[in-house]
């Protein structure tokens, strides 16, 4: 029985602090890098169509949409399911 206290006791520990008794600290986190700009390239937009919050990830010196989400292909897809004539999907969207 003593060959299995042991064993007991690194799993009670392993439980209560979520590491292994013998295992080495875990080190720690990176510093944050400051944003490259101060302005944050970021608008929110309530879409009217779908009444959903749109995000768009802008370039700040030229205004260029870089990413939305949802995208376009999506907000249709939104609207269109919440058509209550039961509307259909264009395949070329």
């Amino acid at each position: 029985m003593n060959s299995v206290d042991p064993i007991i006791s690194a799993v009670v520990a392993v439980r209560r602090t979520g590491a292994s008794p013998d295992a080495a600290p875990a080190p720690s986190a990176p510093a944050p890098t400051p944003p490259a700009s101060t302005e944050s390239g970021l608008r929110f937009e309530l879409d009217t169509a779908t009444r959903k919050v749109v995000v768009r990830v802008t370039d700040p010196s030229t205004g260029e949409v870089l990413r939305q989400i949802p995208s376009e292909v999506m907000l249709k897809i939104a609207e269109a399911l919440a058509d209550p004539r039961g509307g259909t999907l264009d395949a070329s969207a």
